[in-house]
């Protein structure tokens, strides 16, 4: 989530305020879909590319804008950068609305890398970090439609 370099003070409040919210607007969502039928639906898969290059192992978080109630869907990418999203652990989509779109990758230590090496678990050791201009609250949007939406997201570092 953070790319490389020293954080100030202020970022590190505002990575860890914006992965509590995260964290609570996700358990919220998964009570409010898990209750009932939930709101519909449009499936979302698509590919997230860096200068071209496959985004691989980041987060992919929809968030739904002027509807209510405001349930976020997720997912991540594979080594090919591809995605798709889920709303609930069996519910495969994604709100129909304009949603603002946050797309997040983190940097592991050494000693986490070789902990999931020792599960056997497949381990991305290169870090993607997304750039800053696309970190912005809105500065990723998408709309999300009835039925299939591929959504690609081609980033720049420039």
């Amino acid at each position: 989530m953070i790319a490389s370099g020293t954080l100030n003070t202020n970022e590190v409040r505002w990575f860890a305020m914006s992965r509590t919210t995260l964290i609570a607007g996700i358990a919220a969502a998964l009570l409010i879909v898990g209750c009932g039928r939930g709101p519909k639906l449009g499936d979302v898969e698509g590919v997230v590319t860096l200068d071209g290059k496959p985004v691989p192992y980041a987060v992919v978080i929809f968030v739904p804008q002027n509807v209510n109630p405001r349930v976020p869907s997720f997912g991540a990418t594979d080594a090919t950068g591809k995605y798709s999203l889920v709303i609930s652990r069996d519910r495969r989509g994604a709100v129909l609305a304009e949603h603002e779109v946050q797309i997040l990758t983190e940097k592991m230590s050494k000693r986490e890398l070789q902990d999931l090496k020792e599960t056997g678990a497949q381990v991305n050791t290169e870090f993607v970090p997304i750039p800053k201009k696309y970190r912005a609250d809105g500065a990723l949007k998408a709309e999300v439609k009835g039925g299939m939406n591929q959504i690609d997201f081609q980033l720049t570092s420039q």
